[in-house]
């Protein structure tokens, strides 16, 4: 099977449960915005927050929080149980040159108050700690026709292994 034809199998069914693998789903879900045609930056949020959420059950993802003192992330990352922090994300319509955005004013603002942020174009995410870049990594590229076509199987599982890092970096970095 291509990697073209990711995207469209069924996905096996494990444990009982059926539940597909949050990315495969994730990634339907962009694809199927982008074949309308009138998608924006902003069509993709849900599909973005449910994606964090799938991929740990004992965070939540809130779209458009607060207001902070170094500006307003699309996005804060927290426990469920707790009000703490773990991490902020910045989105940009899907296909934006990411490195304009990386070096501009925004991000410029944002690095030193926040100090685990993913930048995306819901495609490409490049993951920021303590003001640092340390991973860039990517799902999938947009084909004709508005599809997806997935990164290789070993490159997904590195990226899901990624946004999970993200989740417990500043647990990790400061214990």
């Amino acid at each position: 099977m291509s990697d073209a034809d990711f995207l469209h199998e069924e996905p096996p069914a494990y444990g009982g449960g059926g539940k597909p693998d949050p990315i495969t789903e994730y990634l339907r879900k962009l694809e199927r915005a982008l074949k309308r045609g009138d998608a924006t930056e902003h069509t993709h949020r849900p599909a973005l927050k449910e994606l964090i959420e799938a991929l740990d059950e004992n965070v939540i993802c809130t779209n458009e929080p607060k207001r902070s003192s170094c500006g307003a992330p699309d996005y804060v990352v927290s426990h469920k149980r707790d009000p703490l922090t773990i991490g902020y994300m910045e989105a940009k319509n899907i296909g934006a040159d990411l490195a304009e955005h990386e070096h501009g004013d925004q991000l410029k603002r944002y690095l030193p108050g926040m100090p685990n942020l993913l930048l995306t174009d819901y495609l490409e995410f490049r993951w920021f700690v303590e003001g640092k870049k340390r991973e860039t990594f990517r799902l999938a590229n947009v084909v004709p026709g508005g599809k997806l076509a997935p990164v290789a199987a070993d490159e997904l599982e590195r990226a899901r292994l990624l946004l999970l890092g993200f989740q417990f970096a500043l647990m990790k970095d400061r214990s």
